[in-house]
């Protein structure tokens, strides 16, 4: 197995960076922990010779009491030291691995919503959130960590068996074989476990990934009787990943075996080599003592070495996973250096516009249309018309297959992505609502925004009504989704949002449907003041939504089937407009 050093690397460098300083405050505090680890056993060891000696006739009873206390005394004072070393070890530990690994969270978030919607249609949010945060998770420790404790523990270990060497060329000789070999053997494990925990890293992202879609879908399934298939689905992702974890944790309980039996052969070669030269009175009682503890404490620098490799071994996967998901790169370019400036007004133009979602069916061809500004379009057609994919392609989520779009004749793409989608709204009739109160929902948490400001909009829009029923005015708390929150006053909030957004075309996938009746004629109201002197596309559901438009377009199987004047096309009977008014249709076009 080849350990995933390089790209380890690239990542400590980049996120640890604003914490060099608490790092190299760590690594002092390790090499100290390093440097009581040597001594102590040194003390112990002064310790029993004294007593020893004391029992041999070679002091006084005070002089080796003196010598005794001293000896207990410094030791006490020194473990003591070392246990306050640790602690703040352990604080800096945490600084480092979740100061570091939530940078990381955040860039991983801001990367993926700057991605394009080819991407998010290939990854479900599940997947996503088991990516972003699930990976990261596992990284944490192990993230500020390996480094250090690779290089601290591979210099305890070289410490100790230099200082064995001084004891007893033998003993060192014994024990650096020892240690090669514990190595060796190891590395070999690892080499056998790494597999294990890729596939389970994976395994889980399948399962997150399932129950996103399970959730997301709950209603439909209760509603159709698909309950029972859901969860026979859900318990074979489970039981996959059970079964992948499973194997995973016996090989990393062979490592932890094979961890135990070092121990036993460690404490056998101490044992072996330090009671023939002390009978030889090679060595003290006391060297023997002291034979032991470093050979203790060789084995556990081995010991956190492995758990690190293993851990490694486990976020090899996790690297991979993030460093892929850096690597893909948006298909939406944004080169553009133009900005709309001070000038509100917007003419909008698609010029042979196609687009497709495949590389075989088109979605939408041969679209051409301008709008004038402070001009009205009613867009019509059934779905799969092509409705949706044409505002999808004014906010730029995806680029046309061919043609172009234009805001003032200057073709969208030469806009600046944030400018361009900063001077379109859209307003549907599915609003996100935000677990937070109604003041960041209205600014969507841009603390520039005043009150008086969001005040000033209510006012315009006239929504006093709406507002004095709101129980804590701005500050009222509100739930994720629509949870607490009628379709009515989710839009109201909506259209508030929009107003505060200023923007030059405003884009309403029929807001006002199914709604009763004062609350459809409140939103209609505030609506007209949102639309006033601003280019709008009206996708509308129902025809009697497009009396106010200006031009009506038609679309049929991603094409224009009629586009015309409103009145004109009123008044023509030949027209599908005309036709559709007067048998009285209203929702078929949905």
């Amino acid at each position: 197995m080849k350990l995933p050093f390089r790209k380890y690397f690239v990542l400590l460098r980049q996120y640890l960076a604003p914490y060099r300083v608490y790092f190299f405050v760590l690594f002092f505090l390790v090499i100290l922990d390093i440097g009581f680890a040597l001594i102590n056993p040194q003390i112990i060891r002064y310790y029993l010779d004294t007593f020893d000696f004391v029992e041999a006739g070679g002091l006084t009873t005070p002089a080796a009491n003196k010598r005794l206390l001293e000896a207990a005394i410094l030791y006490i004072l020194l473990a003591a030291l070392q246990q306050v070393f640790f602690i703040a070890a352990v604080y800096l530990t945490q600084l480092l691995a979740w100061g570091s690994t939530n940078q990381l969270r955040m860039d991983l978030a801001a990367h993926c919503v700057n991605l394009d919607m080819t991407f998010h249609n290939q990854h479900t949010p599940g997947k996503m959130i088991e990516r972003i945060d699930g990976d990261v998770t596992t990284l944490s420790t192990f993230f500020s960590q390996f480094s250090m404790l690779i290089v601290t523990n591979l210099l305890l270990i070289i410490g100790i068996l230099f200082v064995l060497f001084l004891e007893d060329w033998r003993i060192g000789l014994s024990f650096t074989v020892f240690c090669l070999s514990t190595l060796l053997i190891l590395y070999k494990i690892w080499n056998y476990a790494s597999p294990f925990w890729k596939k389970v890293r994976q395994s889980s992202a399948d399962l997150m990934g399932y129950v996103e879609e399970a959730i997301t879908g709950k209603e439909d399934a209760i509603a159709n009787g698909a309950t029972p298939y859901i969860m026979k689905r859900f318990h074979e992702y489970s039981k996959s990943e059970y079964d992948i974890t499973m194997r995973a944790v016996l090989v990393s309980r062979m490592i932890h075996i094979s961890i135990m039996g070092i121990v036993a052969l460690g404490t056998t070669m101490v044992f072996a080599t330090g009671i023939p030269l002390y009978q030889g009175e090679v060595i003290s009682l006391g060297t023997v003592f002291l034979i032991n503890q470093y050979v203790a404490a060789l084995i556990d620098p081995m010991i956190r070495i492995v758990r690190e490799a293993q851990q490694l071994t486990r976020a090899d996967a996790s690297i991979d996973r993030v460093t892929e998901l850096f690597a893909i790169q948006t298909q939406i370019k944004d080169k553009g250096n133009f900005d709309f400036g001070e000038d509100k007004r917007l003419h909008l133009k698609f010029d042979n516009l196609a687009f497709s979602y495949s590389k075989t069916d088109p979605t939408v061809e041969s679209i051409t249309f301008h709008l004038k500004p402070g001009k009205k379009l009613g867009l019509i057609g059934r779905t799969g018309s092509g409705k949706t994919t044409i505002s999808r392609l004014l906010f730029r989520l995806y680029d046309p297959t061919s043609g172009g779009i234009y805001f003032n004749n200057t073709n969208i793409k030469d806009y600046q992505l944030s400018d361009l989608r900063n001077s379109i709204a859209y307003v549907t009739q599915q609003v996100e609502i935000f677990q937070a109160s109604v003041r960041d929902n209205i600014t969507l948490f841009d603390k520039s925004l005043s009150d008086t400001k969001i005040l000033n909009v209510i006012d315009a829009l006239e929504l006093h009504d709406w507002f004095e029923k709101l129980k804590e005015g701005l500050d009222t708390k509100l739930l994720s989704g629509e949870a607490g929150f009628s379709a009515g006053e989710a839009q109201l909030l909506a259209l508030t949002r929009v107003f505060m957004k200023n923007p030059r075309l405003v884009i309403l996938d029929e807001a006002s449907s199914r709604l009763d009746p004062a609350t459809e004629k409140l939103i209609e109201k505030a609506i007209d003041k949102l639309l006033e002197n601003r280019t709008a596309i009206i996708i509308a559901h129902r025809l009697q939504t497009l009396e106010h438009v200006d031009d009506i377009m038609l679309l049929e199987d991603g094409k224009v089937r009629e586009y015309g004047a409103r009145l004109q096309l009123l008044k023509d009977p030949k027209s599908k407009y005309s036709q559709l008014l007067r048998t009285g249709i209203e929702e078929v076009l949905v």
